[in-house]
């Protein structure tokens, strides 16, 4: 039986997303005498079937555990070498699990260039089929549900190109998606472009100037046109040129681009001007890209391509040194929706607080911020977090979940406790009894509180949330809340969040509360030790405050806006008759 598809351009089996690009590229270019794609052969799905039955019980993320035969690696080298003879070979990975239009899984796989001789040729398909079962690349596919059970791995195999010029060319920004041509490129066939290293040059080309480019830049754009005309989606493309000006197109991919609007006014303040990679936004601290620690950007002062994706998932975003917009890295960062920017060098602060915004291209040091900017920024973090919270991986940072409300609340006093709570479900408001803890932060001097903003963990059997919440008390009836809810999947990830944000935890708090709702209406019945009940009415309309008051027969009571604060004094309480405990 063979093993081997000799003719892909003609076969009706599948090779693999990367092979079966190649089958409709070469139908493209069929009839073209200046643009070639690679003569290919193909290791099927069988073979790889095979392998995984002769080593089973082994770690196969270690290419030497994988089992050859003698007849199969004789079968393997003799047909290789009728149809390369002695040429250098690309030996490339093609996975039924890569490429696709909703995710690239960029670099993930291994492929090698310049191979030539028995062993490295044998090793190389070891090699390849091990990066289909690494750590990093199992992680990737967990990201997006796939079973790899259900994939499998072809070989391709090709001669190498004789090009003096090769790179990447995207059929539109990555970045935004604007429409225009992206090429970087580099010297010889090399691997710095895909790898992000090295000195990689740059071409941009609007869609109405590709006539004004030189003839082989027309060219290479009319053929990534043709491209993404026949897939039928932005595409990109990697190519390389020869001394007689033909080129070469080696594979493509569909770009993968997850856009939302960020509106952020950065007037009056100071700001770092950075290339957006990848769109995104976030507040936390700088870190070298080699520090283990979670919840800091990564600050790309080392090499580094897409082997840890562990890192890169619990990270907040990237500041990299690299202007390569189209590599593998930089596509990996978009489709994991973590902003990321270039600049050439930076100086920063280990223990200060960044904005980075991948949507403008801007770091700002949060500490320089006035206390109302520094609120404001968070609850655009906090709020972008929402927005995007279904498509990115925040799941990885243990966040479950995210709720953005504005609501009043208003606090009545004086009360008659047994008529409200007859009142309460009368009107059919059900009735919920709950325990929390409830732990307070604040954000090195203390601007939080200073801003009427409150930052706090409460867990309860209702599950783990922060809290993010701005009183306005200019109402002397009510107060005006925003607030952002962060749930999380237990207290041990939320603390971990808060604490990135260099917060030193003010006090801790221990309280039974019962909650009655109605529709979009909780009413918080509040009762200290040795003081008279109060409630607290929380309402998404002002309306409804009106409402409330009329079903509850409220008249004869003192209704007001009071923060917490103001309650205690009101009351006559210490912070120790409520239980709570101040650091």
């Amino acid at each position: 039986m063979s093993y081997f598809v000799l003719d892909v351009y003609n076969t009706s089996e599948d090779i693999g997303k990367k092979g079966n690009h190649l089958i409709t590229l070469s139908k493209l270019f069929q009839n073209d005498t200046d643009i070639f794609v690679p003569d290919t052969i193909a290791l099927t799905k069988t073979f790889f079937y095979k392998v995984l039955e002769q080593s089973q019980n082994v770690d196969l993320s270690d290419f030497n555990n994988f089992c050859f035969t003698e007849e199969d690696t004789n079968i393997i080298l003799s047909t290789i070498k009728e149809r390369f003879g002695e040429k250098k070979l690309v030996v490339r990975s093609s996975a039924t699990c890569e490429d696709s239009i909703f995710f690239s899984a960029s670099g993930q796989y291994d492929s090698f260039l310049n191979i030539s001789g028995d062993k490295p040729i044998i090793e190389s398909i070891k090699k390849v089929y091990s990066s289909y079962f690494n750590d990093n690349s199992k992680l990737y596919m967990k990201c997006y549900d796939i079973d790899l059970d259900k994939e499998s791995m072809v070989v391709l195999f090709q001669p190498v190109a004789p090009v003096v010029k090769s790179g990447v060319a995207f059929s539109c920004d990555p970045v935004d998606g604007t429409k225009k041509y992206i090429i970087e490129y580099t010297h010889g066939l090399g691997t710095a472009v895909v790898e992000g290293r090295g000195n990689v040059n740059c071409i941009e080309v609007e869609e109405n100037e590709v006539s004004a480019q030189d003839t082989i830049v027309v060219r290479l754009v009319n053929a990534v046109k043709r491209i993404r005309d026949t897939f039928g989606y932005e595409v990109d493309v990697e190519w390389g040129i020869d001394a007689e000006d033909n080129i070469h197109i080696f594979q493509t991919r569909a770009v993968i681009i997850k856009k939302a609007v960020l509106d952020v006014d950065y007037k009056d303040i100071e700001v770092i001007e950075c290339m957006p990679i990848s769109q995104g936004f976030c507040i936390a601290n700088i870190a070298p890209i080699n520090n283990k620690e979670c919840d800091t950007f990564l600050y790309k002062d080392c090499d580094y391509f897409c082997d840890n994706l562990d890192l890169l998932l619990v990270s907040r975003g990237i500041i990299t040194t690299d202007k390569n917009r189209l590599s593998h890295f930089s596509n990996i960062i978009r489709e994991f929706i973590k902003p990321g920017v270039y600049i050439e060098d930076l100086a920063y602060k280990k223990n200060n607080l960044y904005v980075l915004d991948g949507y403008n291209g801007k770091i700002v040091d949060f500490e320089s911020l006035s206390n109302k900017s520094k609120v404001d920024f968070l609850f655009t973090y906090f709020n972008y977090i929402g927005q995007r919270y279904k498509e990115s991986f925040e799941r990885y940072n243990g966040i479950v979940g995210i709720v953005q409300e504005n609501k009043m609340e208003q606090v009545v006093f004086d009360i008659d406790e047994d008529k409200t709570i007859s009142l309460l479900e009368a009107n059919g408001f059900c009735k919920y009894e709950v325990a929390q803890q409830i732990y307070t932060y604040d954000i090195n001097d203390d601007f939080l509180i200073k801003e009427n903003t409150l930052f706090r963990i409460q867990a309860s059997v209702e599950g783990v949330q922060l809290q993010l919440k701005q009183l306005d008390l200019s109402e002397r009836a009510y107060r005006k809340e925003r607030t952002v809810l962060i749930k999380f999947e237990n207290l041990e990830y939320a603390q971990r969040f808060v604490k990135s944000f260099n917060a030193h935890e003010t006090g801790y708090q221990e309280r039974n509360i019962t909650r009655y709702k109605l529709d979009d209406i909780s009413i918080n019945v509040t009762k200290w030790p040795g003081c008279a009940p109060y409630l607290g009415v929380e309402v998404s309309e002002l309306s409804k405050l009106e409402d409330v008051k009329s079903k509850l027969e409220l008249d004869g009571c003192y209704a007001c806006g009071m923060g917490g604060k103001e309650i205690f004094e009101r009351l006559n309480l210490s912070l120790e008759e409520c239980s709570f405990k101040s650091n």
